[in-house]
Parts: structure tokens; C-alpha cells; sequence
């Protein structure tokens, strides 16, 4: 059900009619799967262990099952004996186990998901997975029931101390109330999202305000974005100062300064005109530093006015000093740009144009032939 590098709020985009058809034609290699993970941490912490749990975890993510009250509450217990126990082969497990607690829907399920927004693990690579789980366990509550509780819910965690954690409510949060602001408008559209309660829109805003974390800050007022809300403008005629890097490229960087009001495109252009490279290719910035991530990915306008392009300006993204980004530009030569946010300077210096303050190093060559 869930494959390696799924994103876990994907499955809040699930067909209600699929899941009333598919769910529950795998019982009997559920409770096979559950019996070798309970087996495995009845038996301690051995290698054998370790690959009984990656075993079973990995054969139940391929599974559809609605479990019966009985084996759902076996599947809570072994997931926080999991969490407890903390063995090796946890992750495959907890990968097998969420995504059949979260297509369950199921109210009584809401503390559970609420907890594992808590769960500290040293050295857990799987914590932002985990809470993405969370969230659409959650989001889907809200979405197909209208539960009040697991809106609540969701809502108290816009304001979590953990950036990944308010990061997966809002999102799920815009998922469930908002169209999508990236989406290029193809394919089938289906029916239009519910309208947000006015508490919804309160939270957003107010969190998008005091959240001290850029990601956190930038995917809350994307929530809002998503339900055609105002977005906070952090930094009116005021300006952002970067460092620009370029990947696999020592000794080189560009520092620019861009009003506040200007979009991230302007932020690339006078990049460009720094580098003295033609600006006929296309683009996408991700907002989380990482290259082809989907969540955060802010792509340039069509010819038609598709897409994200300039729908936020620099003083909504959230931005906040240290804050990282990159540009991939140019698809074929793969370029990226590394993007750092050193000053927000405020007051009267975003009036002007983007402008390049520093170029150190040689520039180097867009095209090597």
C-alpha cells in the first residue's frame, strides 16, 4: 500500500468508492504479518528478529484490509511496542502498519494519531514519515466524516513546537479545504473541497505569524492559498538578502537583495543577470532545499498563466533569516542554485529594484560547448 518513497499525505487523495470496493481482501496475510511482528519483539533484539519485523512489514505495506475493531487494536499495541521496544526493522514495520490504520477512518483512532506527533526516537529517520501519517489519519477523518475531533485536532497541531509536525497539519489542512495552487489544471478536477470553517482560517493565520520555522510558516500560508485566503505579508516595503551558490561549484557565490515585494522568478532573474546567462529555460524552486520534493515545489508560470509563478511574493513566503531553498534551472543542464537567506531588512529598502551586491569568484560558463 504505502512503497518506499511515497509521500504518507498521498493517501488523503484516496477514492472514497475505491475504498468501500478494495478494503478488506487480505485478512488472513494481515494476521500473519501482525503474528511474525509480535513473534519478532517477544524475541528480542536479534538480527533474526530485526528481519522477521522488516519481513512482515514490508509484505503488509502491499495489503488492503480493513481490520476489524479485535486487530485493529492489535496493530495500535504492536506499533507502541514498537515505539517502545525501539528495534531493529521498526521503520518496515511502522511503514506497514500506519497506512492500514489510516484508511480505517476511524474516529477512535484520533488520540493515537495525535500521539505520534510526540513520539521522540534518537536518531529516527523515520519521524517526519510518521507525522505525515499522522496528519492524514487525521485529515482523512476530516474529510470523509467532518469530524470535529480530528479538526481540532489537526488544529492544535499548527501550533506544535516540532516544525515537521505543523508542516503535516498544514498541508493536510489545505488538502482537505483548499484546491491546489501548483496543480497545472489537468486531468480530472473532481468535486471542489469543502468550504473552511472560520477557525480553520484564525489558526492558520495566527500560526503563519508566530511560527518560527521557515517550512512550518511557508506551508501554513499555502493552506490559506489553497482556500483563496490573504496570506500575511511578514515585511512590507521592506527586502530579502541572499547568498546564491551554485551545486558542485567551490569558491563561487552571488549575493542579491530583492524588495520584499518581488516573487521568487525575480529572485532568479537577477541571478541570471549576475551570471550574465540567458533566462530562456525553465524552472522550479523547492522550498525545502531538496530537488524534485513535490510538497514544496513553487514552478514558474506557462504560456497559459498556469501553474504557482508569482501568486506569492517574497513577503508571504515566510521567509526568515537562514532560511535555505534551491532553484533547478534548466532541465536539461540541471543547474542548481542554492539560495540562503541572510538579512530581512525592513523599512524603506524594498522600494527599489532587485539589485546584485557581491559577486565573488569567476563566473562560470552556462554552456560548455
Amino acid at each position: 500500500m504505502f512503497r518506499r518513497d511515497d509521500d504518507p499525505l498521498s493517501i488523503m487523495r484516496v477514492d472514497p468508492d475505491w475504498m468501500i470496493s478494495a478494503l478488506g481482501s487480505d485478512r488472513g496475510r494481515v494476521e500473519k504479518s501482525l503474528e511474525q511482528m509480535e513473534a519478532a519483539l517477544s524475541a528480542g533484539k536479534s538480527k533474526s528478529s530485526a528481519n522477521a519485523l522488516s519481513e512482515a512489514g514490508r509484505h503488509m505495506s502491499y495489503m488492503v484490509f480493513t481490520p476489524p475493531k479485535k486487530l485493529r487494536d492489535r496493530l495500535v499495541s504492536v506499533h507502541r511496542k514498537l515505539i517502545e521496544s525501539n528495534p531493529k526493522g521498526r521503520q518496515p514495520a511502522e511503514k506497514g502498519i500506519l497506512p492500514m490504520l489510516v484508511l480505517l477512518v476511524d474516529e477512535s483512532l484520533v488520540p493515537f494519531f495525535e500521539g505520534l506527533f510526540d513520539v521522540k526516537i534518537d536518531r529516527d529517520p523515520f519521524s517526519k514519515l510518521r507525522k505525515g501519517f499522522a496528519a492524514a489519519g487525521l485529515g482523512l477523518l476530516v474529510r470523509l466524516k467532518g469530524s470535529g475531533v480530528a479538526l481540532d485536532a489537526l488544529l492544535r497541531v499548527t501550533t506544535h513546537p516540532n516544525g515537521d509536525a505543523v508542516v503535516a497539519a498544514a498541508r493536510a489542512l489545505g488538502m482537505v479545504y483548499g484546491e491546489d495552487p501548483y496543480d497545472y489544471g489537468d486531468g480530472d478536477e473532481g468535486s471542489p473541497p469543502d468550504a473552511a470553517p472560520g477557525a480553520v482560517f484564525d489558526a492558520l493565520v495566527r500560526a503563519a505569524g508566530e511560527h518560527s520555522q521557515f517550512l512550518g510558516r511557508f506551508h501554513l500560508r499555502r493552506a490559506l492559498l489553497s482556500m483563496g485566503a490573504k496570506i500575511p505579508n511578514d515585511n512590507p516595503g521592506g527586502a530579502y538578502q541572499f547568498k546564491v551558490s551554485i551545486e558542485h561549484l567551490r569558491g563561487f557565490f552571488v549575493r542579491v537583495m530583492v524588495p520584499s515585494t518581488a516573487d521568487l522568478d525575480q529572485v532568479l532573474w537577477v541571478t541570471l543577470d549576475a551570471l550574465d546567462w540567458d533566462d530562456d529555460h525553465l524552472h522550479s524552486f523547492y522550498l525545502s532545499g531538496k530537488v524534485h520534493d513535490r510538497a514544496t515545489e513553487y514552478p514558474q508560470r506557462d504560456d497559459d498563466g498556469r501553474g504557482c509563478g508569482s501568486s506569492m511574493s517574497l513577503g508571504q513566503l515566510g521567509l526568515v533569516p537562514k532560511a535555505r531553498f534551491v532553484c533547478l534551472y534548466d532541465f536539461g543542464d540541471h543547474h542548481v542554485f542554492r539560495y540562503s537567506c541572510e538579512k530581512v531588512i525592513p523599512g524603506p529598502a524594498g522600494s527599489g529594484r532587485a539589485t546584485v551586491i557581491e559577486t565573488k569568484g569567476p563566473c562560470p560558463e552556462q554552456y560548455e560547448w
